[in-house]
């Protein structure tokens, strides 16, 4: 079984408290027809899963200085590759793996042309030969990430899926990663690393799919993953439809949380809808919430890295997602609204 990077997908983090809750309380008596969104078409979810995702191109973390034959250092990519472009081609064959790229360089020792999704035309890169005869670039690159992340919905018609409720970032540019595909498995968890001021707890799991795929990721944007469960996976996700309320009808106040967080089911956790934010500029950060469930609190400290994408309930229906943890109070964090998942499928 393989072993699970768990940082890479967990939940993004916020070093700051700050932010200005509307008052939406006139918003809030607007009657909504929530048909609008499909009211009985969307069951939530809340189960651990592990996402494998491959990039749509080779990803490059950075460039460096590599050794000719006699010793001497050289950097070919200097001051023409930088980190988080993406490598599309090479001599003009697509690559998407860091094998496809090597081989790539191998076969071309006296110069590479490479397109970058940053710029229009290829780049020359001039191969440096080591001792051992073999052109290299000086390049470190990624193809592909995995992590522990929370399936947040899916449509009982279709599948489709949302999960989240953040991008999944590269963790060493920082970028929101171009996906060419991934997919859904189940983890078995082993453990919490509990949340504390200051620093960030998560749940740590191992892959347990045996060959068992959930879903097809298709997409990464700026508000989640999103893609279709496989027949299995809605088997795996049973639960029942509840309506969609809209942003302008969440209210501060009571609401609850569905997380998998120990590999023993999903359950439902008490929280509180601190502040909302309709019109802020960042999607990921509609809601505050803040963890008062005492059984939470005591096996994670609030909430925790792999708990992104945890589905928030209101009043018996889906308003949004957990998407960040305060880091100086990992009780409290930001949620997304539902809608803005919705949007994207």
């Amino acid at each position: 079984m393989k072993k699970i990077n768990k940082i890479v997908l967990g939940i993004l983090i916020s070093a700051t408290m700050a932010i200005i809750p509307l008052d939406r309380s006139a918003a809030a008596a607007k009657n909504v027809n929530m048909a609008v969104l499909g009211r009985s078409e969307y069951v939530p979810v809340g189960e651990a899963v592990g996402v494998v995702l491959e990039t749509n191109g080779v990803l490059i973390l950075g460039t460096g200085s590599v050794r000719d034959a006699s010793g001497n250092e050289h950097e070919p990519c200097r001051g023409i590759l930088r980190s988080g472009d993406v490598i599309k081609t090479v001599n003009g064959i697509s690559v998407n793996t860091k094998e496809e790229l090597a081989r790539a360089i191998r076969h071309s020792p006296d110069a590479v042309l490479i397109k970058i999704d940053r710029l229009q035309k290829p780049v020359e890169i001039i191969p440096v030969i080591t001792k051992d005869n073999l052109p290299v670039i000086g390049l470190w690159v990624r193809d592909s990430t995995q992590g522990i992340g929370t399936v947040t919905y899916y449509r009982k018609s279709d599948g489709a899926f949302g999960a989240l409720g953040h991008p999944v970032t590269d963790v060493d540019t920082g970028d929101v990663m171009d996906i060419k595909s991934g997919d859904l498995y189940p983890v078995l968890m082993q453990g919490i690393v509990k949340g504390e001021k200051g620093a960030a707890g998560e749940l740590s799991g191992i892959n347990a799919n045996n060959g068992l795929i959930l879903g097809k990721a298709e997409k990464n944007c700026k508000t989640g993953v999103y893609g279709v469960l496989t027949q299995a996976g809605m088997k795996y996700m049973q639960g029942e439809s509840v309506p969609i309320v809209f942003k302008e009808n969440v209210k501060k106040g009571r609401a609850s949380i569905l997380a998998d967080i120990d590999g023993n089911g999903v359950k439902t956790y008490d929280i509180e809808i601190d502040g909302i934010n309709s019109f802020s500029k960042n999607t990921t950060k509609g809601m505050i919430i803040k963890i008062t469930d005492k059984r939470l609190i005591e096996k994670t400290g609030g909430i925790v890295q792999g708990m992104s994408g945890c589905p928030i309930l209101q009043n018996g229906c889906l308003a949004g997602a957990v998407t960040h943890v305060f880091i100086q109070d990992p009780t409290k964090g930001y949620g997304i609204f539902i809608e803005n998942m919705l949007a994207e499928n």
